[in-house]
This record gives C-alpha cells, sequence and structure tokens, in this order.
C-alpha cells in the first residue's frame, strides 16, 4: 500500500507525507490509544495519563536515536538493551499478576530497578558521554 502511495505523489507531496508520517502520525496515534483506554474502560484518566507521559519520552527518545549516526546509536544499544528489558520484566510481571496468571506481585525492588533503569535511559540517551545538555 505505501509503494502504490509513492507512486502516486509528486516529489513535494511525497516530501510532505513523509513528514506526516515521522511527526504527525505518531502523536496522533498516542493520543487515540490514550483517550481509546479512558474511553473503552481499560484505564482510568491518571493512569492513562501515565501511558501518555511515558509515551511521550518513548516518542522523544526515539526522535533523539533517530537523529544520531548508525556509529552512535550503536553504540548506545549495549546500555539500552538491559535497561529495557529490566523494565520489560517488571511490566510483564504486572501484567501476568493483574491477569490472575501469576500469584505473588513483582517484587518492590523490581520496580526500582526498573525506574532507575528509565532514568539512567533518559539521562544516558541525551547526547555522547551522557550529557544532556550539551550538544
Amino acid at each position: 500500500m505505501l509503494a502504490v502511495i509513492y507512486a502516486l505523489f509528486s516529489f513535494a507531496r511525497l516530501e510532505i507525507f513523509k513528514m506526516l508520517l515521522t511527526s504527525f502520525f505518531p502523536l496522533a496515534v498516542m493520543i487515540l490509544a490514550v483517550l481509546g483506554s479512558i474511553v473503552f474502560g481499560l484505564a482510568t484518566p491518571t493512569e492513562a495519563a501515565a501511558i501518555g507521559s511515558f509515551g511521550g519520552f518513548v516518542l522523544a527518545a526515539m526522535y533523539m536515536a533517530l537523529g544520531k549516526s548508525r556509529e552512535q546509536r550503536h553504540k548506545l544499544r549495549p546500555t539500552w538493551m538491559p535497561l529495557w528489558l529490566a523494565f520489560a520484566a517488571s511490566v510483564v510481571w504486572f501484567l501476568l499478576f493483574k491477569a490472575g496468571m501469576l500469584e505473588t506481585a513483582p517484587p518492590d525492588w523490581l520496580g526500582w530497578v526498573s525506574m532507575v533503569a528509565i532514568g539512567v535511559w533518559l539521562r544516558a540517551g541525551g547526547a555522547p558521554g551522557g550529557k544532556c545538555c550539551r550538544r
């Protein structure tokens, strides 16, 4: 389907479509996900706001990572992967507990480790050397 769209667009329209694809659509999907979770009763407004704020962090990190060269992204990968795995483990464990598939909730230390991992991930992702405020 994307190939058909590319074939139909002129160069100027293609550039506008690419800009929309990289800027507007991810935000629109995040907004619809947050509002949809409230409307369909999957989350309270507070929980949906937390999901939306985390989605904003993820989008900012993805935009930042895609703005870096391939070599810089490759250097960040060994740091980011264990941090994301710690965060994903705590989320999956909590979801399985809430679904009734596990009898015990995740331990408190796993929640703290995942929060520290996300903090380190956000701090380390700013620029080479972890200096997020200077370019």
